[in-house]
């Protein structure tokens, strides 16, 4: 019985999530640092791109991409996401700006890495 609760509850914040996603979404842009080198954009600058194009970000995350694999190479390219949630009527704006909508599944929300003075940033 407390395993059909638990289907229960998870359902309600998986439909909970869904009404969430009608108001607004979640778009994502690759880092763009290299393995071995860093660099790469910051997710602030990421999210003053959206900004200075009016669009409203409402909240900013690091995440990786999980439907890829990358080879282990200096200087290729890594699975690192610069994501943001903005209102769903700011798609077609963010997709013009190079942001792709992020998928279930395709990603996961981790925790930004700390850049060390001196690392280049905002290639």
């Amino acid at each position: 019985m407390s395993d059909q609760k638990g289907a229960e509850s998870a359902s309600n914040t998986d439909t909970g999530e869904q009404k969430q996603g009608a108001q607004s979404l979640w778009v994502m842009q690759p880092r763009g640092n290299r393995q071995c080198e860093g660099g790469g954009k910051s997710l602030e600058s990421s999210g003053a791109d959206l900004a200075q194009n009016g669009i409203k970000v409402q909240e900013s995350r690091c995440g990786v991409r999980t439907d890829r694999m990358y080879p282990s190479v200096c200087g290729g390219a890594t699975g690192d996401l610069l994501m943001h949630r903005i209102p769903a009527s700011f798609l077609d704006a963010a997709l013009e700006l190079g942001f792709d909508p992020a998928k279930q599944g395709q990603y996961k929300l981790v925790d930004c890495p700390q850049v060390n003075p001196g690392t280049p940033r905002d290639r």
